[in-house]
């Protein structure tokens, strides 16, 4: 029995071996970068997102010309071509209310600055997990996030005959 002992050890630690191999295989080795956190929000340009984005603003535009609300909105969330860089200027007030980021004011929040409306720039197919929301003022506000410490967004209203940005925001952790 005792010539038997070792080749057993040998088969049960091969055993051991090849069980812990394949365990090996299945468990992450590095953690998850930070980005990845969110990855569970759904990009505004997928066709579900893109649908509850334009059936809020529906909503919050009421019988005031809501398809181009929502394509405004659309165009400055997903455009990436020239084109809907031409639509968004041709709907973006001549100035708009945005954010200084170097200055602050009395609160610590970012400054109140006017500038040109030609300033805009897409967000290019990057807004994750969009919220749509109405404003006093019968605006309506889409803040988004692009994967970072700040919430972004901008303000569409009707301030004559078609929608327009009015204003452009951030807010950082």
């Amino acid at each position: 029995m005792k010539r038997y002992r070792p080749a057993i050890t040998i088969l049960i630690l091969s055993a051991l071996n090849l069980f812990s191999s394949a365990y090996a295989q299945n468990f992450p080795l590095k953690p998850a970068p930070f980005n990845d956190r969110f990855q569970v929000y759904q990009n505004a340009c997928v066709s579900s997102e893109r649908q509850r984005i334009e059936a809020e603003i529906h909503v919050l535009a009421a019988n005031h010309e809501p398809a181009l609300a929502s394509r405004l909105a659309h165009e400055m969330l997903c455009g990436d071509n020239y084109q809907s860089y031409e639509y968004v200027i041709s709907h973006t007030a001549e100035t708009i209310r945005s954010v200084d980021t170097e200055s602050y004011d009395e609160h610590g929040h970012f400054a109140a600055v006017q500038v040109a409306g030609a300033a805009i720039v897409l967000v290019r197919r990057e807004a994750r997990n969009v919220r749509v929301s109405r404003l006093y003022a019968g605006g309506i506000e889409i803040a988004f996030s692009d994967g970072g410490p700040c919430i972004s967004s901008f303000e569409i209203d009707r301030p004559a005959t078609h929608w327009v940005i009015v204003a452009t925001g951030v807010i950082c952790d």
